[in-house]
């Protein structure tokens, strides 16, 4: 019997799990139910239980729920740290670690990414490795919870030089459990020059771990360095091979060029070393060829990396907006493509997408051929202020505007672009049975909305009308109902009330249709007076005026 002293209570979560488990612990090994064996049906009387377990419940019934726990998202670090204990333990069906198969990690697959250092250091390396080779090749974790697997392998031994087993050639790049046999030190050391230059985009493919990235990124910028030192040698060295770090130490000793070695004392040529000293990188940035194939190295970039940067591709841009983690650095790279020249032609509109397409400027919005809209996937411009929804809508309305008599197709293109449609266009869709959605009428401008008649709104709405009730207490709708009178919304027979009562007249203050975003939504407020009393101040100040 339970009893309170035991630190379970009865009716608890806790108690529950782990009465759960009692249950299908002994059902598993059929000391309760001898028909009854360990199948995935009978798995399913623990339910989402599995997935709360205490760790001390782990520690204790685990060693049987190690293929159930496949079924949980995610774990808790104590929770993660008993399961550990458990393979670690031996007292599995798996046996202990030191024994395991390929095949057994096939199994625990599922678990792998909870494996820790000391627990892969207990598996055979010739059998870790040949089928991590293969885990790494299929597995559909993300790219970042590889390199967590990797850098908990990776043996940390420090390289001041290459070690020559240790030497970067075609075949060790072509292997993608390069990450398991390279620390940083060692790629620090190793991987250098042509070699990583030229495989740059399948190295960064990999699932090295944030460390291993950055080193890649300092031996990248390092390649950089040594290419512009080769191209200024001559016009300021003439054959001395000079590395730009000791220009900087030049520079920042303040040596005069009177007082400087030989090779520095040439009055023409100390104006461009100290140049070259205070820039301290290559003044270009890396070549177009390097930015296409940086991917997760864009991350480890800052604002004045960026600004080297010149490039036209939109695939280039394509690239490291797909890859960057840091939003903030968008902006920056949409300014240096089109810096560059870069068009803003329909594959530059795919790559820069939504939202990111909210961080053009007015002037470059107005760089977009109408043509280009033609080729671009469908935006998302909810986010974007209303400057940049009506030039967008007036833009788009040229693009499709052969296809304005054809519908539903022509609705389908400018749907889209709708929040920067005036309130004349929503006029004339009313009556072409468009059944727009709800989601799109409240993104609608301000101003058009409040234009818009009840009958033009059922027009607009169609079949999705009823759901405007939903909405009645939201803006833009609570505002229009206001302006409307009463009698005119019974007549759309969905219950919206708060209009115009009979014999009342509304005072409506100006909207102002030149408000820079539809996210700040005035308050609009409507005054209903009686008429009776309308015309007794109108006579009222008709005689103070006579």
């Amino acid at each position: 019997m339970w009893r309170e002293r035991q630190g379970v209570r009865r009716g608890s979560p806790t108690f529950l799990s782990c009465f759960l488990v009692v249950v299908w612990t002994m059902a598993s090994s059929q000391m309760m139910f001898p028909t009854i064996s360990a199948s995935k049906e009978g798995a399913d009387i623990a339910g989402d239980s599995i997935c709360s377990l205490s760790p001390n419940a782990i520690a204790t019934f685990g060693k049987n729920l190690l293929e159930q726990f496949c079924r949980c998202q995610s774990f808790t670090p104590d929770q993660a740290k008993a399961i550990r204990a458990v393979l670690s333990s031996g007292d599995t069906p798996f046996g202990p670690p030191s024994e395991w198969t390929s095949s057994v990690l096939e199994e625990l697959k599922c678990l792998f990414h909870l494996f820790d250092r000391s627990l892969l250091d207990q598996i055979p390396r010739d059998v870790l490795l040949p089928w991590m080779k293969d885990f790494l090749r299929s597995s559909h974790l993300p790219r970042e919870q590889l390199a967590a697997v990797v850098e908990k392998l990776s043996r940390r031994k420090r390289a001041a030089e290459c070690p020559p087993d240790k030497t970067v050639t075609q075949k060790v790049v072509s292997d993608n459990l390069m990450p398991l046999d390279y620390t940083p030190e060692e790629l620090q050391a190793c991987l250098k020059g042509p070699i990583l230059v030229d495989n740059l985009a399948v190295l960064t493919d990999y699932a090295f771990t944030y460390e291993q990235l950055l080193v890649i990124k300092e031996n990248l910028d390092e390649v950089m360095r040594d290419l512009w030192g080769d191209r200024i040698r001559g016009p300021l060295l003439g054959s001395v091979r000079v590395e730009e770090h000791w220009l900087a130490w030049f520079w920042s000793l303040r040596i005069s060029p009177s007082d400087s070695p030989g090779w520095l004392s040439d009055a023409e040529a100390w104006p461009g070393l100290r140049s070259l000293a205070e820039q301290q990188m290559y003044p270009s940035g890396y070549p177009d060829s390097i930015i296409s194939n940086l991917g997760p190295l864009v991350d480890f970039m800052n604002l004045d990396d960026i600004k080297k940067w010149k490039f036209t591709s939109p695939d280039t841009l394509a690239s490291l907006l797909g890859k960057l983690t840091d939003e903030k650095l968008a902006p920056e790279i949409i300014n240096q493509y089109l810096n560059s020249g870069g068009a803003l032609n329909g594959e530059a509109l795919n790559a820069i997408g939504s939202p990111s397409i909210c961080l053009l400027s007015k002037d470059q919005l107005n760089r977009i051929n109408e043509a280009a809209l033609k080729e671009v996937k469908s935006l998302d411009l909810s986010k974007c202020d209303q400057t940049t929804k009506n030039i967008l809508y007036s833009k788009a309305k040229k693009a499709f505007s052969d296809q304005e008599n054809k519908f539903p197709e022509y609705y389908d293109e400018i749907r889209p672009y709708l929040g920067g449609a005036p309130v004349e266009a929503l006029r004339a869709l009313s009556s072409r049975n468009v059944n727009m959605d709800i989601p799109t009428f409240m993104g609608l401008r301000n101003d058009s909305v409040m234009g818009l008649t009840a009958e033009e709104v059922k027009g607009l709405l169609g079949k999705n009308l009823a759901g405007l009730k939903n909405e009645q207490d939201n803006f833009p709708i609570k505002d229009w109902i206001r302006k409307q009178k009463q009698s005119d919304l019974d007549k759309l027979r969905i219950g919206l009330r708060g209009g115009i009562p009979v014999g009342y007249i509304n005072i409506m203050p100006r909207l102002d249709s030149s408000s820079e975003t539809s996210a700040a939504h005035p308050t609009t407020n409507v005054h209903a007076l009686p008429v009776s009393a309308t015309i007794l101040l109108t006579l009222l100040l008709t005689s103070l005026l006579s």
